[in-house]
Formats: C-alpha cells, sequence, structure tokens
C-alpha cells in the first residue's frame, strides 16, 4: 500500500466516490464525515498520530475498538450510533480494498471489528381506534391544521422516511384514478406509491 496515502484516498472517498460514484445522500455523506472527524481527533489524542501524518498501517483493529469504546464511554454514544459509525469506517477500508491491493489484509482487520449486538425493543402499535383519533387532532378550518393532516396523512399512506417528506414537491403528487406519490428516498433511489382516494382529497384541498 502507498505510503501517506490515507490523505489522498479520504479526500477523493468524500469528494469524488461517495457523491458522485455512489450517489449517497447529503446525510449519508455528513454521517460518515463526522465519523472520520472524531476517529482522527481520537488517533491525535490517544496515539500522538496528527491527521497529517496518518497511513493506513495506524489503523489497527485494537485501534478501532479502542475508538468505539471511547465513543460509547466517554460521549456516552448508544449502540446504534456506535454501530453507525463502525459501518463508515467500514464502507471506507473497503474502498480502499479495491483501490489499494496491497493493504488488503491491513483493511481486512479492521472490517473484521464487530458490530456490538443491541437489546431488541419491541415495536408498539396503535390501534385502529387511536390511529382515527389521531387523525381528528388538526383543526381543518386553518391552513396550519390542513398541512398537518395532510403531513399525517402522506406518512400513514406511504410509509414515508421524514426527509422523503421533506424533500416532497407538488410535483411528486399525482391525482388520478389511482392517485400517487413519487418519494425520492435513500440511494438516490425513487419509488412510486399509491395512495387511497380519502388521502388524495385530503392532500388535494390542503
Amino acid at each position: 500500500m502507498k505510503t501517506n496515502a490515507f490523505a489522498y484516498r479520504l479526500t477523493k472517498y468524500f469528494t469524488d466516490y461517495l457523491p458522485n460514484q455512489l450517489a449517497a445522500s447529503t446525510n449519508t455523506i455528513q454521517s460518515y464525515r463526522d465519523t472520520f472527524v472524531q476517529l482522527l481527533e481520537f488517533m491525535h489524542t490517544a496515539y500522538a498520530v496528527p491527521p497529517e501524518r496518518l497511513e493506513y498501517v495506524d489503523f489497527t483493529s485494537e485501534r478501532i475498538e479502542a475508538f468505539l469504546k471511547y465513543l460509547e464511554d466517554e460521549r456516552k454514544v448508544g449502540i446504534t450510533t456506535r454501530n453507525q459509525r463502525l459501518a463508515a469506517i467500514h464502507a471506507f477500508f473497503r474502498y480502499i480494498q479495491y483501490r489499494d491491493p496491497a493493504g488488503f489484509e491491513q483493511c481486512s482487520q479492521v472490517l473484521a471489528v464487530p458490530y456490538k449486538k443491541a437489546p431488541v425493543v419491541p415495536m408498539n402499535y396503535m390501534t385502529v381506534e387511536e390511529t382515527k383519533f389521531l387523525f381528528t387532532l388538526p383543526n381543518q378550518q386553518t391552513k396550519e391544521g390542513l398541512r398537518d393532516l395532510a403531513i399525517l396523512v402522506v406518512l400513514y399512506e406511504t410509509g414515508a422516511r421524514v426527509q422523503e417528506l421533506l424533500d416532497l414537491t407538488p410535483a411528486a403528487i399525482r391525482f388520478a384514478a389511482t392517485s400517487t406519490v413519487q418519494l425520492h428516498g435513500k440511494g438516490n433511489k425513487t419509488r412510486l406509491v399509491p395512495i387511497d382516494a380519502v388521502a388524495a382529497n385530503i392532500i388535494r384541498n390542503y
């Protein structure tokens, strides 16, 4: 693996691979960037290696595990966030494997760092009566109330993520015999979701 190639590869990863080749979302790129900001700070503080001197060999499985422990113990992150940080690190070193084959074994050590199992939390559901009651709460005599009801209906009918809802534009909604909502989701993927006539009327009224 090339000496001092880490900074170059990391820059290419964020400026070209993630946004252009992978078409990763802005949120994903930001999450990955936050991970490496924290990781580089940790490497500097814990091992006295400043970012400009980092090389691939500095990232051993033991140091990655120490970083994850630091996140849990010092930054008080939960298991889910800890695993998200590890996923970002895994993604980068998997990217490196295909571009600097000489470092395959070094990358494999990092990729072998396991995810931590999180306790399974039972999923709670609203009853039909509770859902119907929720839809009666917005005041439909006001514009804000019509908006809130439309938001609830879109989320309920389509299963949209919050970001998908925020990204919706009027052009993404089609009123027809079978009305649809076009959602643009993770991985730059688009899906067309049908909605029933009642939901369509609520959205149209808003």
